[in-house]
């Protein structure tokens, strides 16, 4: 072990300590020279957005078990796999769905605003940002009709998304996705029946996980055990995520460190009442509110009020997530 690092939770004697994404990412650039070109690989791009931006080398079959790995809630449900799956937004799913054809499965990927083109698919599952999908429900999904599954991820989840989601009547399966590009899908839940689900199903058959023994915050560090990884990190990675553990098991996953997670409450309170989206700015003390109900005059985060500011849209970030909080301390 390196010295002078903490690492005791969650230490690998043979590696030291685990490697970070501004190491992950140059691995995966040093990488990129041999397996550009290949037909064999699929080259996830990422956004950066939680890290330096990388692009992912991978194998289709490691693309497969990560498909697999989600599918089998799916399955376990219907009966069966998805037949036509959509991705709609984020610059990981547009390159995931460009190269990788998985036998009988339809996947594309959509444009957020490509309404004619997703109901003329008419998917029977979709992965999208937490956003988004409270942004289509605003729009009205009525019209994809064989839909069965809505799988979250990338950003959030509130309690709020699942009821809302629930309250369309249609017995829609609700699964939840937690997991980087680097790291894809080391935790799942299904929010069965419409009722939010407080614990995380690790991958198990996947990843090892680190430092887990006592209850509490602890940093989300792991190791994926796949074989034939194209870009290793080489042992345990850190996530710079940290899970919430309680009696052996994740009842909750944020960023570690970062200035929203203290905004998750007024979050919750705003798209409770009838939101769509809602977005914090520390440099304005405002909150910018997608709604067409009426909202609070101000919200209190941490004995600070911010001014409700009703608008149109919100403006997303490139990979069409919705970061929750625009710090000023980090612009």
């Amino acid at each position: 072990m390196k010295a002078g690092t903490d690492f005791s939770s969650a230490a690998d004697p043979l590696t030291g300590a685990p490697m970070t994404r501004v190491g992950f990412a140059a691995t995966c650039a040093m990488a990129m020279s041999r397996f550009r070109g290949d037909p064999g690989v699929v080259l996830q791009t990422s956004s950066g957005s939680s890290g330096p931006a990388l692009v992912l080398p991978r194998r289709a079959a490691d693309v497969a078990n990560t498909f697999s790995r989600v599918a089998r809630h799916y399955v376990a449900r219907f009966g069966e796999a998805p037949r036509r799956v959509a991705l709609i937004g984020g610059i990981s799913h547009q390159a995931t769905s460009e190269g990788v054809d998985l036998a009988g499965i339809a996947i594309r990927s959509f444009d957020p605003e490509d309404r004619e083109g997703l109901e003329g698919f008419s998917p029977d599952a979709i992965s999208i940002y937490p956003n988004l999908m409270r942004r289509l429900l605003a729009d009205d999904i009525e019209n994809l009709t064989d839909l069965r599954a809505i799988k979250l991820g990338g950003e959030r989840v509130f309690p709020s998304d699942v009821a809302r989601i629930s309250a369309m009547g249609r017995d829609l399966q609700i699964l939840e996705q937690f997991g980087s590009t680097e790291m894809p899908a080391v935790a799942l839940r299904d929010h069965c029946g419409g009722r939010f689900c407080k614990k995380f199903s690790l991958s198990l058959d996947r990843f090892t996980f680190a430092g887990a023994s006592d209850d509490g915050w602890r940093p989300l560090i792991v190791r994926d055990n796949f074989d034939g990884l194209l870009a290793d990190p080489g042992g345990y990675y850190d996530t710079g995520d940290e899970a919430l553990w309680q009696n052996g098991s994740v009842i909750d996953i944020r960023r570690r460190g970062d200035p929203a997670n203290a905004f998750f409450e007024a979050a919750e309170m705003l798209l409770d009442t009838g939101a769509v989206n809602v977005q914090f700015n520390n440099a304005t003390e405002e909150v910018s509110v997608e709604s067409d109900v009426p909202q609070p005059a101000s919200v209190e985060v941490g004995g600070r009020p911010y001014r409700v500011r009703t608008v149109e849209r919100i403006v997303r970030a490139p990979s069409n997530k919705l970061p929750l909080l625009i710090d000023a301390r980090r612009q």
